[in-house]
């Protein structure tokens, strides 16, 4: 795991650095931090990442598009960082996995999920209003776990979401098993080296709580 403060010299990180990435405000608050991940997230650098978390992250309101660039990336993961929402294009990312965000008192929108999403775990947003679905129809890994704790501002429309989009990932996952849903069981245990094994236990498990 490299850790750094968010500056334009991460740009120069070289490809295949490292798969995993933790970003903290600078300090001193000289630059911004939104235009400078806008640069950062197209860099060689950036383009192996599989787990990307932001950490105290107060100068940080907003993640820019360009993280849909970021095709390798399996984890996100925000904590005490005063993002007020994802992008849209948050839900094109092929092969994310796992969305954590925690104790982000600002938050307050999140989009429509990645179909690859296995865990989704948001706690201790107080602000959060509004949770979009994605459609889990073409889901290659059905079987996903939400787990929402202490986000009491969750519009009812919200509520229905995620209920229905997890209903729909656990009953395709309960469907007898294919050849193609054990290579993906297979493709899924490879994934889950150097991530946190507690998350992917939970995530298949096929849990939803509120």
């Amino acid at each position: 795991m490299f850790s750094f403060l968010i500056n334009y010299g991460l740009a120069d990180l070289p490809e295949n650095f490292t798969d995993q990435i933790s970003l903290s405000d600078s300090r001193k608050h000289e630059c911004n931090a939104f235009f400078t991940l806008q640069k950062l997230m197209p860099s060689s650098g950036f383009q192996s990442v599989t787990r990307l978390a932001f950490y105290d992250c107060h100068n940080l309101c907003e993640i820019p598009d360009s993280i849909s660039l970021l095709s390798s990336l399996k984890c996100l993961s925000f904590r005490y960082s005063a993002i007020i929402s994802l992008p849209e294009s948050f839900k094109y990312l092929p092969r994310l996995k796992l969305l954590e965000i925690g104790k982000c008192e600002m938050l307050r929108h999140i989009p429509a999920l990645p179909r690859s999403i296995q865990l989704f775990y948001v706690w201790n947003c107080q602000s959060l209003q509004t949770v979009l679905s994605s459609s889990a129809e073409s889901s290659k890994r059905p079987n996903c776990t939400f787990l929402v704790p202490n986000c009491i501002k969750l519009d009812e429309h919200s509520y229905d979401a995620i209920l229905k989009d997890a209903i729909a990932r656990i009953e395709l996952g309960s469907k007898s098993l294919s050849a193609v849903v054990l290579e993906n069981e297979e493709d899924a245990s490879s994934d889950n080296e150097g991530t946190d094994f507690y998350f992917f236990k939970l995530a298949r498990n096929g849990t939803i709580c509120y």
